[in-house]
């Protein structure tokens, strides 16, 4: 009796490891089977966005900044002067072979009758360049200029450095005088001289909106009897240089001895207008 409860027991013990055997192994078998597999992908992870303002954002082109320097340059051409921007066309000198040079005086401070009598008997032309604040009332000596053959051209209202202004400032300047001068001489100016030969880009289109075709500097200057500058050399003219003048004491002496020079150079005065023209 107690041999068969003793081969029972060891019966039950075998079963129990044999069960214990199995469950091993099929958690084995299970693991592996889990691990064999291609591996899930985690979830993917979404950035934040910003919020929306309802403006879209800049490129590289809208967000740097735009330079009004940067526009095409003026480049003059055989005859009138052109520019390629649509802008008036800046002009230093005339890009001529005819013996020409140019005489534009400044401002009109210094009212001389003797520079009608000049005119006349030279048979010169001149532009004027004229500053309406230094016309003081008149306007009789001026149109006395006009009739012995000077241009009256735009010069601003009151002198001031234009590229230290906006642009509406700069347009005020420039359309009012040329506004004026259309009244008082019957045309209106289609050439401007910047004050002190300062300007910017918007003096440029402030010029386009008056209805000035040409923006005016000069490359020789006569300040007290001295010419200064020049393309033949140091105080010396070539044809289609442009020489600016001030009405001041003595000028009118000082532009009768240029005169005199600019014949011994073989060149004469010409007209600004016939080589700017308005159309």
């Amino acid at each position: 009796m107690r041999e068969e409860r003793q081969a029972w027991l060891v019966a039950a013990a075998l079963v129990l490891a044999a069960v214990v055997a199995i469950g091993v192994v099929f958690s084995t078998s299970s693991g592996s089977a889990s691990g064999s597999g291609t591996k899930a992908k985690p979830a993917a992870t979404v950035k934040p966005t910003a919020k929306s303002t309802g403006h879209a954002a800049p490129n590289s082109a809208d967000s740097s900044p735009t330079s009004l320097a940067s526009s095409p340059t003026d480049s003059p051409s055989a005859g009138a002067p052109t520019s390629v921007s649509g802008l008036p066309a800046v002009v230093r000198r005339i890009d001529t072979k005819d013996p020409v040079v140019f005489i534009t005086i400044d401002d009109g401070y210094a009212h001389d009758p003797a520079l009608i009598t000049l005119m006349k008997d030279r048979h010169i032309p001149i532009t004027v360049f004229l500053l309406t604040a230094a016309v003081n009332g008149d306007w009789a000596y001026f149109k006395k200029l006009q009739a012995a053959g000077a241009t009256i051209q735009d010069h601003t209202l009151t002198h001031p450095f234009l590229s230290r202004h906006p642009l509406s400032n700069q347009q005020h300047q420039i359309c009012g005088s040329a506004d004026i001068y259309e009244q008082q001489f019957s045309y209106r100016p289609w050439i401007f001289r910047p004050p002190y030969g300062d300007f910017n880009n918007d003096t440029k289109i402030a010029a386009k909106n008056c209805g000035m075709k040409y923006v005016a500097l000069w490359d020789a200057s006569l300040p007290h009897a001295v010419l200064r500058g020049g393309s033949a050399g140091e105080g010396k003219l070539a044809a289609g240089d442009i020489v600016l003048v001030h009405f001041r004491t003595n000028f009118v002496r000082d532009i009768s001895t240029l005169l005199d020079q600019i014949d011994s150079w073989g060149l004469h005065v010409g007209k600004l207008e016939d080589y700017l023209p308005k159309a």
